[in-house]
């Protein structure tokens, strides 16, 4: 087990997409686990180094998947869980766990909004009120928690995007503030919400898609009814592509 996790961890990015694609089959494969090593006090690192894998891709449907058959969750999971749950913007199963696991996360700001996104108002803003006064949270992600919090008092803030570390918490709020950052730099993960909403910007949404096909995160299927659904706003590019795509039918 231990081997196999090593391994998936270190494979490279493959140049072709048939051995992407195969890769991806191995890492959503149902199967009996590896042989465990007994040396090791956590039984399910194949399994996690899968996930991981996943994650990495941009696959977030299906490490979500995996992730809701593991009972119970203990902390190494629910660290998988917090980041596609923050990436997909599906946290209500994620808050819930911290309601009746209070201890399972000392991360402050996920607390903060899941109190809040279960109707604990008092309880995130006090949370937060403390840990400022404590200096405990980047001034960047502070005001982000605020704005979730309260986005009609932060309603004239500027947000400066370059200050705020990305990561899949400020990524959350910071899509929740309508602040974007630039598509090409970021990771197969934070593209995942471009696809998927409804009223995304359509260049935005081809051009995620795109990457997302390329990493195998996501099924050509999904990008070609992007391309046939929808109208060019232009030429060139991505609007060269879609009309290439819709002149094949």
């Amino acid at each position: 087990e231990t081997i196999l996790s090593n391994k998936i961890k270190k494979l490279n990015f493959s140049k072709l997409s048939k051995a992407r694609t195969l890769f991806k089959r191995l890492l959503i494969i149902e199967t009996d686990p590896p042989q465990i090593d007994v040396r090791k006090n956590n039984n399910s690192i194949f399994l996690l180094s899968r996930i991981d894998k996943l994650i990495s891709l941009g696959a977030l449907d299906e490490a979500e998947a995996l992730l809701s058959k593991i009972k119970p969750v203990d902390r190494s999971i629910f660290l998988r869980l917090k980041k596609v749950a923050l990436l997909t913007g599906r946290i209500n199963n994620l808050c819930n766990v911290i309601a009746t696991r209070p201890k399972i996360t000392e991360d402050i700001p996920i607390r903060i909004i899941c109190f809040s996104r279960l109707g604990d108002w008092n309880t995130a803003a006090v949370v937060l009120s403390s840990a400022s006064a404590l200096q405990m949270i980047h001034p960047a992600l502070e005001e982000l928690l605020m704005f979730y919090l309260d986005p009609d008092l932060m309603e004239n803030t500027i947000f400066r995007n370059s200050h705020i570390n990305l990561n899949p918490t400020s990524f959350y709020i910071s899509e929740l503030a309508g602040i974007k950052s630039k598509i090409d730099t970021l990771p197969p993960p934070y593209l995942y919400s471009d696809v998927n909403k409804k009223h995304a910007p359509l260049r935005r949404k081809i051009t995620a898609a795109e990457i997302l096909v390329h990493s195998k995160g996501i099924n050509a299927s999904r990008l070609f009814n992007i391309y046939r659904n929808n109208s060019a706003a232009g030429s060139g590019g991505v609007w060269e592509r879609m009309v290439s795509i819709q002149n094949l039918d």
